[in-house]
């Protein structure tokens, strides 16, 4: 399986190759798809761990460049102060010497101990001026590789802090995107409204009908036949008590 490194290579790769051959303007299309599709990927985690990975491999090489032109530097610096000690040290001791011959009147030593002398002389101040135009270099050498070191400490600690963030906003947008699926109806909740909603209209249909019969001329007609059955049946009814002298007074 590719990785997403990899893929990125050969879609780079393939279209550098594609715009080899291309009009020039076909060109600057294809270089333009390309660079954005890196540009995309790198916005995702998988993408942006690829990107902070190729530069600290970048930033470390530097690095071990960085620390092996200090390392050459501060030894060469080290043995030529080391030659200028010992040379100092030895131009002592001759300087003695030829103060012991002078007291001695031994002229024909002096001469060969004091050229001795000279040439010792000489190459400390050779010794002296190459450690004078060499340190300024190992000190540069030394704040270039603790920019290195420090460059790709920093990388290091800023891909693990980007990458848990974007993780995170991925996972945040992932969340959100659930609960506004919950809060949104399903399709049985959408089935229960219609329910609902036609319930309600066969009420409203009902009560409707309800209306329109009670306004119908067979259903009045009918009350009133109702009523006058009603009012024959009271007259009935007072007959028969004023027949048996139970006739009551309206008050």
């Amino acid at each position: 399986m590719l990785t997403l490194a990899l893929t990125a290579v050969i879609v780079v790769v393939a279209a550098g190759g594609i715009a080899c051959i291309a009009s020039p303007k076909a060109r600057t299309l294809i270089k333009g798809f390309g660079s954005l599709f890196v540009e995309d990927m790198a916005k995702t985690p998988r993408g942006a761990n690829a990107v902070y990975n190729q530069a600290i491999e970048e930033s470390e090489k530097q690095y071990v460049i960085a620390a092996d032109t200090y390392e050459e530097l501060v030894g060469r610096l080290v043995q030529l102060k080391t030659e200028y000690d010992q040379n100092s040290l030895e131009q002592t001791r001759v300087e003695h010497q030829c103060e012991q011959l002078a007291r001695n009147g031994d002229d024909e030593s002096l001469k060969i101990k004091a050229l001795q002398r000279q040439s010792i002389v000489r190459k400390n101040e050779s010794l002296k001026e190459q450690i004078t135009k060499l340190a300024p270099l190992v000190e540069e050498a030394k704040n270039v590789h603790n920019q290195w070191e420090l460059k790709v400490q920093q990388l290091k600690e800023e891909k693990d802090t980007k990458i848990s963030e974007m993780q995170l906003a991925d996972s945040m947008k992932g969340v959100y995107a659930k609960m506004d699926n919950l809060r949104a109806q399903s399709g049985a909740d959408k089935l229960l409204g219609a329910v609902r909603d036609g319930v309600d209209q066969a009420k409203r249909e009902a009560v409707g009908a309800q209306m329109v019969h009670n306004n119908k001329i067979e259903t009045k007609a009918s009350a009133i036949d109702q009523k006058l059955l009603e009012e024959d049946n009271d007259e009935y009814i007072n007959s028969l008590k004023s027949k048996y002298g139970r006739i009551e007074t309206k008050r």
